[in-house]
């Protein structure tokens, strides 16, 4: 698999990135490298390895727990607030 100009220019409008000719050249290159690396993996045998399942190092968090200062948590609050929470009229313009 490799990164075609039209997935390079989606990848630039995405990430906010204004490049120079050269250094969507380089860009593509370098990411045609790691796509390739990474697609070599999926035929590496590791079947004779001792893996261990792997830990979710995130402790799970279950229920809700009160909290009685919630009206001194949104004193320093500058937008408009509402039941204890805070309106924000749009983020995307």
């Amino acid at each position: 698999m490799s990164i075609d100009n039209k997935e390079l220019k989606r990848l630039q409008k995405l990430a906010c990135l204004s490049l120079s000719d050269e250094e969507e050249v380089k860009l593509g290159n370098q990411l045609d490298s790691i796509v390739n690396f990474l697609d070599n993996l999926k035929w590496l045998d590791t079947s004779s390895t001792n893996v261990k399942e792997i830990e979710n190092p995130l402790r799970t968090i279950s229920g809700t727990k009160d909290f009685d200062g919630s009206q001194k948590l949104l004193q320093n609050v500058k937008h408009e607030k509402l039941n204890n929470c805070i309106v924000i009229k749009s983020v995307l313009s």
